[in-house]
């Protein structure tokens, strides 16, 4: 069978830590261009040895025009990067849609960029971050 691309997408993507990065992730351009072109998308039915679980961690903060791509438009703060830790994980909210919400709580983290008090506040040596999305990055 012939299937999109022909490689088996995931549509986990959305609940794993990594899914903004991955190159298997089935986003909605995937979605169209495989239904522009009338072909079948191959999808993993179980969540792939690679999926992901947000958790402790380092986390880059998505930029402005990677979150205006999400619909979600706002500052223009970019090379931000947290570290969730262990006691943090109770506070961590995780939408469905893969964001990461550190709303309200502390975090390691350095803010560079005009107009990261969109969305951040430095309080001593750490960040309380106001909605962001981030994705889990490799050390």
């Amino acid at each position: 069978m012939m299937c999109y691309r022909d490689m088996t997408f995931c549509g986990f993507n959305v609940h794993c830590a990594k899914g903004e990065s991955c190159p298997r992730a089935l986003t909605a351009e995937v979605w169209e261009e495989a239904e522009g072109l009338r072909i079948d998308i191959c999808q993993f039915v179980d969540q792939p040895e690679c999926f992901t679980e947000y958790g402790p961690g380092k986390y880059r903060v998505l930029s402005a025009s990677e979150r205006d791509s999400y619909g979600f438009h706002g500052s223009v703060c970019e090379d931000v990067v947290i570290e969730v830790r262990e006691e943090d994980l109770p506070e961590l909210d995780i939408w469905e849609d893969g964001w990461i919400g550190v709303d309200g709580i502390l975090v390691s983290g350095e803010l560079r960029g005009e107009g990261c008090d969109d969305v951040a506040e430095k309080v001593g040596d750490e960040v309380r971050f106001f909605e962001v999305k981030a994705v889990l990055i490799d050390d």
